[in-house]
């Protein structure tokens, strides 16, 4: 009223006309969200999430009332928020943006909600941060939005350094708080938000840490970024903020979090384009998969696969730091996913168990070493601290454990061989039987492997183990077992083989591949592969240059090879012996007789005289049981038939006469070879003393041909001259009548005869 006397208005405050507009683009965002929907907002605890709901025509008219609107009031924010330097008036502004992008959300209409989003990104970064253009916008929506963030870089050279603000904090801590807060309606504009967030970080120096945490690792000051100390002073508090927007996925539903883990995905995508030009990769979407994947655990299923799948193809990366992350959090999954609790418990959920280790069983495809040693180091860790749960995923941690091969090298193979160990001495009474033959094939590769030595010897002691696990715990398995044709190999003419069987021979036949290893402290052999070895091994002196002095009686492959058959001629002699009352209640004893003696023959035939004359000493060693009680040698067991007794005896004679004519026949006149085999006399002295065992079992079937033949052989063996370097210790004196052991031995078998 006391201006209604005055001719001329009043000055009006420069910003007036600002604040009214400001004031009113305010209240009218405010208008709207109570138009469409009265929802309280989403806070730092938990998110808001409220669905929309609204009849068809009211979504309509909502959607209208957005269509008609957003564009003004974009164009008028945006500058807002670029010229405000009032913290409060920025942060209204901010509230404002947050709100109406939500409302836009909510309605589900992209292109506004991806527009007011884009305006926060902008104003988080830094003023002459360059953004690159990928997806233009929409015909008809303006020069406002623009600029949708797909894929951004840096221009150092172009631009100078790069100094953020308080007003950049400020938007980055209103962006975090959008994500936060209404995460289940962003949608695809997720990698607009991290797209951001990740440029702010490498503005920030923050570095990922253990379980995909970000904390401030700036050793010294990038020369194109410029970071003030009241900044530094925040980056706590930052990094802290971005921990918590991942933690909150937990709280999206399950479609939001699909989106969420493909804006990541993109990201890592991009990042891993650039790392192929060998720059220094960013390792946010990485390391915030990792972080996003732990805090969902409860939910395993549903990001499992799309999660774990990307970091697979991260771990293939050229780019050591690229995939040093990419395995360091498939490792950290696997394991911080093995240690959660599941209902029902993991134990019992074999789907949930071969999902989980199904990431760390396609490292073994991946070819660079460091992935691999990772790997096995996860493996490692797995078995000390769930070992015990992996019911159903043995065959998943044997098959990673028996990947391992020579061309990987000596300490892959070391880690691959503690985890067999540590499987073999703590976990067989634990693992399925199904699992058994593998692990006993994966104990096998181990041993057959020539990169470590002490390896593959103690390899074999692990199947000696599990040898000992089988006998100990027959009964168990006995029962436990099925003949199910997929998990034992074929035996051939054995078609009714029982499980149990099945299992053992599972063993013998991989130690059987072990007799046929080129180094000799492997062998373990088993008599067909060591006789076709060792017949058709060099004689050739082997060539020590450079390697460790070998000794005379070793020096050849052959000489090599006939030390392998000494030991198998007596190792399976006295298994033979020890455990022929069992063998004769098995029903096929008459054959193995056969075949044992068959090889006896053969070897007692060698023409090496260590190998010939350790035949003689197994088939003698057979010829005889164990002393009974009263002293006395007893030969055959008592449940043995007469007639099936009476066979095997004949066997014998027919072996022992087979040795006896093809050792001591006399060359033919028209042998022209340099060096002509001639038996030595322990040989023949030990043929000639086994002739009275074998006579007891068969003198009532001796009949006169077996006497010529035998008689044949007698006076062959006496006219088999000496080797040289033995007549001093075998023929008598001139002074001296005694006779040459032998010769005792021939007069003894004609006293036994008469």
């Amino acid at each position: 009223m006391e201006m209604l006397d005055k001719i001329e208005p009043p000055t009006i405050p420069d910003g007036y006309g600002i604040s009214i507009a400001y004031a009113c683009l305010l209240d009218i965002i405010r208008s709207i969200s109570l138009t469409i929907e009265c929802i309280v907002p989403g806070n730092e605890a938990q998110p808001a999430q409220i669905e929309y709901v609204a009849s068809e025509e009211e979504n309509r008219l909502h959607c209208q009332l957005i269509n008609s609107s957003w564009c003004g009031l974009l164009a008028a924010l945006s500058p807002l928020i670029d010229a405000s330097t009032d913290e409060s008036a920025s942060e209204n502004v901010l509230k404002a943006i947050q709100t109406f992008a939500s409302l836009c959300g909510r309605l589900d209409l992209q292109i506004p909600r991806d527009a007011f989003i884009t305006a926060i990104c902008k104003a988080s970064l830094p003023p002459h941060y360059a953004l690159t253009v990928l997806n233009a916008a929409p015909q008809g929506v303006g020069s406002v939005i623009r600029g949708l963030i797909v894929r951004t870089y840096h221009h150092r050279a172009q631009q100078g350094p790069v100094m953020l603000t308080a007003k950049n904090l400020q938007c980055m801590r209103a962006l975090l708080s959008l994500a936060h807060c209404h995460g289940s309606i962003l949608g695809s504009a997720w990698h607009l938000v991290l797209t951001t967030l990740q440029h702010l970080v490498w503005i920030l120096g923050l570095k990922p840490s253990t379980g995909g945490s970000l904390k401030a690792g700036r050793t010294t000051a990038d020369a194109n970024a410029v970071i003030t100390t009241a900044v530094m002073a925040d980056l706590p508090v930052l990094s802290a903020m971005l921990s918590r927007l991942f933690e909150s996925s937990q709280y999206l539903d399950d479609v939001a979090l699909h989106h969420l883990i493909d804006a990541l995905c993109k990201l890592s995508h991009e990042a891993m384009e650039l790392a192929y030009s060998n720059r220094e990769p960013s390792l946010f979407a990485v390391a915030k998969l990792l972080e996003t994947g732990l805090v969902n655990l409860p939910r395993v299923e549903v990001l499992w696969r799309p999660l774990t799948n990307h970091l697979l193809e991260v771990c293939q990366h050229p780019h050591i730091r690229m995939r040093e992350w990419g395995v360091e959090a498939i490792t950290y999954l696997v394991k911080a996913a093995l240690q959660h609790k599941y209902q029902p418990p993991l134990r019992e959920n074999q789907k949930l168990q071969t999902l989980l280790l199904g990431p760390l069983s396609e490292l073994s495809t991946v070819p660079h070493g460091d992935v691999r040693q990772r790997q096995l180091e996860c493996v490692l860790q797995v078995l000390h601290g769930a070992g015990e749960t992996l019911s159903h995923g043995w065959p998943i941690v044997l098959g990673i454990i028996g990947a391992v091969s020579d061309h990987h090298g000596e300490n892959l193979i070391r880690i691959a061989f503690q985890c067999l160990q540590l499987v073999v001495t703590d976990f067989l009474p634990v693992m399925p039987w199904r699992c058994l033959p593998h692990c006993v094939d994966t104990a096998a590769k181990f041993g057959s492997q020539t990169q470590e030595l002490n390896i593959s010897l103690t390899a074999v002691g692990l199947m000696w183990n599990i040898s000992d696990y089988f006998y100990q715990n027959q009964e168990k398995l006995s029962q436990s077992l099925s003949g199910d044709s997929n998990v034992f190999p074929d035996f051939p003419g054995t078609p009714s083989m029982l499980p149990f069987d099945k299992l053992w021979m599972c063993l013998y036949a991989r130690l059987g591949d072990l007799c046929v290893d080129s180094r000799p402290a492997v062998l373990f052999p088993l008599l067909d592969k060591v006789r076709s070895l060792s017949s058709s091994a060099s004689n050739e002196k082997v060539d020590t240059g450079g390697n460790i002095l070998i000794h005379h009686s070793r020096n050849t492959a052959q000489k090599q090879w006939a030390e392998t058959q000494v030991l198998t001629l007596s190792g399976v002699a006295r298994v033979f012996n020890t455990k022929r009352q069992l063998l004769q209640t098995l029903g096929d004893f008459p054959r193995a007789w056969s075949l044992l003696l068959e090889f006896i023959e053969n070897s007692a035939l060698s023409k090496n005289n260590e190998v010939s004359l350790a035949a003689l000493k197994s088939f003698q060693e057979i010829l005889y049981l164990n002393k009974g009680a009263d002293g006395s040698n007893t030969v055959t067991g008592n449940t043995a038939a007469a007639g099936e007794e009476s066979d095997i005896w004949a066997v014998a004679w027919r072996v022992w006469l087979s040795i006896g004519a093809e050792s001591t026949s006399p060359p033919c006149e028209n042998d022209v070879r340099e060096e002509l085999y001639i038996p030595s006399q322990a040989f023949l002295t030990a043929l000639i003393q086994m002739f009275p065992a074998v006579f007891q079992h068969i003198k009532n079937r001796f009949v006169a041909a077996d006497l010529q033949k035998l008689c044949k052989v007698l006076q062959n063996s006496v006219t088999v001259p000496i080797h040289g370097e033995s007549t001093p210790f075998i023929l008598p004196s001139v002074n001296d009548v005694s006779l040459t052991p032998l010769q005792e031995g021939v007069l003894t078998c004609i006293e036994l005869l008469e």
